[in-house]
């Protein structure tokens, strides 16, 4: 990088803690927040709410399936395709690190914004 210039980044490129640590803008947080979980934040779609439920769970149970699926009270087939379809919906792989930080991260923020409840 050439003095006096800056490499352009897309939107969709920087994660939520560059966000917070470069701008300290709410409304950006909450946009990249909102932009992560994408189409589970569909309201009128029970089969989307039901994922992003799901998400959350295997989230705070820190990828557990065991876990997970104790406390969806579901099978462990219909856990599993659930993190499939989520993976594909969210074009991410949910078990990895650094995306489930950054899921979790957008869920906390959302959801003390209150723009989303889990139920």
């Amino acid at each position: 990088m050439n003095e006096g210039t800056r490499d352009i980044i897309k939107f969709e490129e920087v994660d939520l803690l560059s966000i917070l640590m470069h701008t300290g803008s709410t409304p950006a947080v909450l946009k990249k927040a909102e932009k992560m979980l994408g189409p589970l934040l569909m309201e009128d779609d029970p089969k989307m709410k039901e994922l992003l439920k799901t998400l959350y769970v295997f989230l705070q149970c820190g990828g557990n399936l065991e876990c997970s699926m104790k406390e969806l009270n579901i099978s462990m087939s219909g856990l599993r395709y659930r993190i499939k379809r989520l993976e594909e919906l969210l074009s991410c792989q949910i078990r990895n690190p650094k995306s489930a930080f950054q899921l979790y991260a957008s869920f906390e923020t959302l959801l003390k914004a209150k723009t989303i409840t889990i139920r």
